[in-house]
C-alpha cells in the first residue's frame, strides 16, 4: 500500500512536468483559438469556444490561468493532472481483473503520443477522457457487485462528463442497463445525474442567457450533422475513406505506428504492437482474465457504441482525437500481451522486445511532443502576415483562416474576403494599392512571392500544408 502511494505521487508529479515542459505558446489550429480565448473571455454564444461550450471544463481553465496567468501553462496544468487520472484509473480498472504487476501498462499510457499530445492542445479532450475511465471504473465496481458509493459517483461523473466533453457520452448508453438490474435505485441514480449537471448547468445559463443559449444550440447542433462537423452527413469523403482515416487515427496518430510516408521506427512501434495486441487477445480467448458474463458484454459494447457514434458523426478524417476513447483499451491489451510474452519467451528475449519497444516508443512520442512544439503551419501563416502586411493589406482565404487570423493582435485592421469578386470590389472602388494575401491559387499572373508552410500532419491533421501568395495590385 506504501508502495502504491509513492507510485502514484512520483506518476503525477511525472505527469505534471513533462507537460507543463512540452506546454505550447502559440495557437495551433482554430479549435485552439476559441479555447485559448474562452480562458480569458468566456462566452459561448460568441464561440469561445464553440458549442457545446464546455462550461465545466472552461471553469477549471480560468481558475487555473487565474492563478498561473499564461494560457499555454495552464492547458498542460490541467491536461498533466487528467493524463494521471486516466492511467490512475487504468491502473484501477486493471486491479479489477488481475494481480498482475501494472508498472508496464502505467509507462505504454503515460508514452502514448496522442495522450502526450492532447495533454497540451488547448482543447478538453484529455480532462473529457479522465472521466471516462474513472466513470468506467466504477461502472464495472457495480457490474461486479451493487455498491452506492459506486452508484452515486459513476452518476456525479457522468454529469461532470456532459459538461467538459458531451461528444463521449455515447460511450456510456449501456449504462441504462443498470436501471434495469436496480429498479428501486432509479430515484437515486437520476437526482444524483440531475445534482452533478446542474451544478455546471446553472451557472451557464445565467451566463449565456437562455434564449441566446437556445439559439446556439439549435444553430450549432444542426450546423454539426448537417453542415460542418465531419459526419456523414456534411463530409464528402467516402464510407471507406472514413474507416482508413479512422485505423490510421487509432493506429498510427494515437499509438504513434507506422503508416505511409513515416519514419521506420514507427515500423519497430507498429511491429511490436501487432505482436503484442495478437498476445492479449490470445491472453483474453484462453480466458486467462476473469470476466464476468456481464462484462463480456458491456465492456465491447460500450467500445461498440462509440465507434458506431465517432465513425458516422464525427469528424475522424482530418481530427484523430475523437477516438482517443479506444486508446486505453489497446493498451490494456498490449500489457496483457506482454504479460503471455513472458510465459512463452525466454526472460532475456521478453525483456529485450519490451526494451526496444520501449525506447522506440519513446523517441515517437518524444520527437512528437517536441514539433508540436514549433508553430503549426497556420501559426507560421499568421507570423508571416504580421511581417509582410502593410496598411492596405486585403487577406484572401476560406473564412476559418480569415476568423484565425482576425483574432490575433496586429491583424484585426486588414480587410477580410472570401471571395474574388469582394477582392475585386475593394480595389475597384478605391484609387489605393493593395497588398493582397491569399492562400488560394492567383487567377493571374501577378505573383511575386510564394511560400509554402507546413508541419507533421501527425502533430496536428488539420491545415497541415498551407501555400501563401503575395500579389501586389
Amino acid at each position: 500500500m506504501i508502495f502504491k502511494k509513492y507510485k502514484y505521487i512520483t506518476l503525477l508529479f511525472l505527469c505534471l512536468v513533462t507537460r507543463a515542459i512540452t506546454s505550447i505558446y502559440y495557437i495551433e489550429d482554430i479549435d485552439s483559438l476559441r479555447f485559448a480565448l474562452s480562458a480569458m473571455d468566456y462566452s459561448v454564444v460568441e464561440a469561445r469556444p464553440h458549442f457545446p461550450g464546455y462550461p465545466l471544463y472552461c471553469f477549471l481553465l480560468k481558475i487555473v490561468y487565474f492563478f498561473t496567468g499564461s494560457v499555454g501553462l495552464s492547458f498542460s496544468l490541467i491536461g498533466g493532472f487528467s493524463t494521471f487520472i486516466i492511467l490512475y484509473f487504468m491502473d484501477r480498472i486493471w486491479s479489477l481483473f488481475t494481480s498482475i504487476n501494472s508498472n508496464i501498462l502505467l509507462v505504454i499510457g503515460f508514452l502514448c503520443p496522442l495522450l502526450w499530445l492532447m495533454g497540451n492542445r488547448y482543447m478538453p479532450d484529455i480532462m473529457g477522457l479522465a472521466l471516462v475511465m474513472s466513470a468506467f471504473y466504477y461502472f464495472l465496481k457495480i457490474l461486479a457487485q451493487y455498491e452506492l458509493k459506486s452508484i452515486l459517483l459513476l452518476f456525479l461523473l457522468l454529469g461532470a462528463l456532459l459538461g467538459v466533453r458531451l461528444s463521449y457520452a455515447p460511450f456510456f448508453i449501456p449504462v441504462v442497463f443498470l436501471l434495469f438490474r436496480y429498479p428501486k435505485k432509479i430515484p437515486i441514480m437520476v437526482i444524483t445525474f440531475l445534482l452533478s449537471v446542474l451544478v455546471w448547468f446553472v451557472p451557464w445559463v445565467f451566463d449565456s442567457g437562455w434564449n441566446s443559449l437556445l439559439d446556439v444550440a439549435h444553430n450549432n447542433t444542426a450546423g454539426h450533422f448537417t453542415d460542418w462537423g465531419g459526419g456523414i452527413m456534411s463530409e464528402e469523403a467516402t464510407y471507406w475513406h472514413r474507416f482508413v482515416k479512422m485505423i490510421e487515427s487509432i493506429w498510427a496518430d494515437g499509438l504513434g505506428a507506422w503508416w505511409y510516408k513515416r519514419h521506420w521506427i514507427t515500423m519497430v512501434v507498429g511491429l511490436i504492437y501487432s505482436v503484442l495486441i495478437f498476445l492479449g487477445l490470445r491472453y483474453i480467448y484462453l480466458r486467462r482474465l476473469k470476466l464476468s458474463l456481464e462484462e463480456k458484454i458491456v465492456i465491447p459494447i460500450c467500445i461498440l457504441f462509440y465507434l458506431f457514434w465517432v465513425y458516422f458523426f464525427q469528424n475522424i478524417v482530418y481530427k484523430p482525437r475523437h477516438i482517443m476513447p479506444f486508446l486505453p483499451f489497446i493498451i490494456f491489451l498490449c500489457a496483457f500481451g506482454i504479460h503471455e510474452l513472458r510465459k512463452y519467451s525466454s526472460d532475456l528475449f521478453s525483456k529485450l522486445l519490451i526494451g526496444i519497444f520501449i525506447l522506440a516508443l519513446t523517441i515517437v512520442s518524444g520527437v512528437i511532443n517536441w514539433q508540436h512544439q514549433t508553430p503549426t503551419a497556420i501559426a507560421q501563416v499568421e507570423n508571416y502576415v504580421q511581417h509582410k502586411k502593410d496598411s492596405n493589406t486585403i487577406f484572401y482565404s476560406i473564412p476559418l483562416i480569415n476568423y484565425y487570423m482576425s483574432r490575433h493582435v496586429g491583424l484585426k485592421d486588414m480587410i477580410y474576403c472570401t471571395s474574388q469578386d469582394q477582392v475585386d470590389a475593394v480595389i475597384k472602388d478605391s484609387l489605393i494599392k493593395y497588398t493582397v494575401i491569399t492562400t488560394f491559387v492567383p487567377s493571374n499572373h501577378k505573383r511575386e512571392n510564394q511560400h509554402v508552410f507546413f508541419h507533421n500532419p501527425y502533430v496536428n491533421r488539420l491545415w497541415y500544408q498551407i501555400p501563401i501568395y503575395l500579389l501586389k495590385e
